[in-house]
């Protein structure tokens, strides 16, 4: 229940900075870092006074190659990224700037850091937001389709086959969620897009030595809906902000925007629904089917901020159905068959 891996081992990971930084001291130490389930893996690189980081990437899914032009296009525009410092594309590897060990998720206790953070949070991404649309295209650097018909239904099916179904596989669907199905991704496609990262959560927000925010895991950006990114942030179930933050957050990125929170609120509880029913899709495929507990007990969260977020919606099938599945005992594992992905991602 993983995707295809990078193969490198420690021992290869030194040789391989050896092999691109042939001027540094060496012998060296070469340190894995957690890789989550991308499938890519990490290793923090040390030698002598100087550590980076080598990222080896599988050649699936396609925006793996996509990462090294992205970065340096964000960065160009001042977008804090991490420095690109080499790239082996035939191999797969790309070795970048060591931000530290801490991330926005390390902050979500103290609650005068998180505000501090998470307003940094929310001001980097009004800066990606306001990326020229054809900044991309204009340098000639391939992105991902936008956020269309397709990809919502896929999401949504995602939610529908990797989570309800192992958690209530004889759970009766009623035809009006269906409707309200269809009229969410109504509401998600009618509006003007921005560039969206796609993943932007608390562990793809590293905070580096000097305490600034930094954005990584930023090789799916394409064009899609104001809120979803905003979504991703504020309805994190790995952090699960308290209500109140939550909505001054929202507020805070209104004002940034120029927006009334008033009149935007529900299209940015709309792309909650939306980003939630993709978290939990995740959550049941890598928490229930590949038994990884952390995303495990991250799954009674999502279902609660989902519940909460289709009230706000106007979604009451999709709160009900999240409500009832919020109270169900999680099963040790459940399997179902593999979901076809599709075409566009």
């Amino acid at each position: 229940m993983t995707l295809p891996a990078a193969k490198i081992s420690i021992p290869e990971a030194l040789a391989a900075d050896l092999e691109a930084f042939p001027a540094d001291p060496f012998p060296g130490e070469a340190i894995p870092i957690a890789s989550g389930a991308s499938g890519r893996r990490f290793f923090r690189i040390l030698r002598g006074e100087q550590t980076r980081v080598l990222m080896a990437y599988p050649p699936e899914p396609h925006e793996n190659l996509l990462f090294s032009a992205i970065g340096h296009a964000l960065r160009a525009e001042k977008i804090p990224v991490p420095k690109i410092l080499s790239e082996n594309r035939e191999r797969g590897w790309v070795w970048l700037e060591d931000l530290g060990e801490r991330d926005l998720y390390s902050a979500r206790e103290e609650k005068s850091e998180r505000l501090l953070y998470y307003d940094q949070a929310l001001e980097t991404l009004h800066r990606i937001q306001q990326l020229p649309e054809d900044l991309f295209a204009d340098r000639d650097i391939e992105t991902l389709p936008g956020f269309d018909q397709e990809l919502y239904q896929f999401e949504q099916r995602y939610f529908r086959h990797e989570l309800v179904d192992r958690l209530a596989p004889n759970f009766p669907i009623p035809a009006t969620l269906e409707v309200e199905m269809k009229e969410l991704e109504t509401r998600l496609i009618s509006k003007p897009t921005t560039w969206v990262h796609r993943d932007f959560q608390s562990k793809n927000l590293m905070i580096d030595l000097e305490g600034r925010i930094r954005v990584v895991d930023f090789q799916g950006i394409r064009r899609g809906h104001r809120y979803y990114d905003l979504a991703s942030l504020l309805c994190d179930p790995y952090v699960n902000l308290p209500a109140d933050e939550r909505q001054q957050n929202f507020e805070d990125f209104c004002q940034l925007s120029s927006l009334s929170p008033q009149e935007e609120q529900k299209d940015f509880s709309s792309a909650c629904c939306q980003r939630l029913m993709q978290a939990l899709g995740a959550y049941g495929r890598f928490g229930l089917g590949g038994r990884v507990e952390f995303f495990q007990t991250k799954i009674p969260v999502a279902l609660a901020l989902l519940q909460s977020s289709a009230n706000e919606a106007q979604l009451p099938g999709l709160a009900h159905l999240a409500g009832q599945l919020k109270n169900l005992d999680l099963p040790a594992t459940a399997q179902v068959p593999e979901v076809k992905p599709v075409p566009r991602k």
